[in-house]
């Protein structure tokens, strides 16, 4: 195995198949990751904050009613002789652990980055510190993160942090936890750069909260194993845009609308 700074890393998974119910009806004509976030498609900015860091090889985890993102992706002259695009279908949805298994046949042995297709960074550089982060380390998962109000913390996986500072050891990570039992407020904010060991966790996990297998859950029982795992902090001028519901959908489109339009 060659040094860790000398890992290539180009593998990205993208799970794109969830229903998008906060977002009905709308989400029934358009899947979510095609609604326009500025004058660009949702997917198309995630798809533009990976290939700014190489990853070009991208497999999206779809579901039948979803083919138009593919459509999009490989007919856009921007991706042309830029990303390699593969897609496996996620029938049966069980969760974000689950479809992130999917991609074991795919993803080789080599560590790979998962991008939630529902959310939207406005910088492409919070990327860049998780690389440097994971090849700066022995470690197995570097996750992202940000800070929220303590009452919103049974919304998210939440970082059980050991010190501070913008990049910590994680000892552990808890799923929507309530607030009084959360052991922080840094909740996981859509991006993970994963190795493989994560499948064999997700192969064997039993459903967790919501019934759902979870990513959350497999990489808490990672670090339980002595695996290492890091966490990144979003910088105060970054933002995770999350178009899962109409609120956040229309502050993104907003936001970007007018940054966009002044330039």
């Amino acid at each position: 195995m060659p040094p860790v700074s000398q890992i290539t890393i180009n593998t990205a998974v993208l799970p794109v198949a969830g229903l998008g119910t906060r977002l009905l009806p709308l989400s029934a004509a358009v899947p979510k990751e095609m609604l326009p976030v500025g004058r660009l498609p949702a997917i198309h900015r995630i798809v533009e904050e990976l290939l700014a860091w190489n990853i070009d090889r991208q497999l999206l985890v779809v579901r039948k009613g979803k083919i138009s993102i593919a459509d999009y992706l490989e007919e856009s002259p921007e991706f042309k002789g830029r990303g390699r695009f593969a897609y496996v279908f996620q029938h049966d949805l069980r969760g974000l652990g689950h479809a992130v298994l999917q991609a074991e046949g795919w993803v080789g042995d080599g560590p790979f980055l998962v991008a939630l297709g529902d959310a939207v960074m406005n910088s492409h550089a919070l990327l860049g510190r998780m690389l440097a982060a994971f090849r700066e380390e022995t470690v197995s998962a570097v996750v992202a993160f940000e800070e929220v109000s303590r009452d919103n913390v049974f919304r998210y996986g939440i970082a059980d942090p050991r010190g501070n500072g913008d990049v910590f050891e994680l000892a552990g990570v808890v799923e929507k936890p309530s607030p009084e039992s959360a052991p922080s407020n840094l909740a996981i904010s859509a991006r993970y750069l994963l190795t493989p060991a994560i499948f064999e966790e997700l192969s064997a996990a039993s459903p967790g909260h919501g019934g759902e297998i979870q990513l959350t859950d497999a990489i808490h029982r990672l670090i339980q194993k002595g695996r290492r795992a890091l966490g990144v902090r979003l910088l105060p001028d970054e933002r995770r845009y999350d178009i899962g519901s109409f609120e956040s959908f229309r502050k993104a489109f907003d936001d970007f609308a007018e940054r966009e339009g002044q330039s």
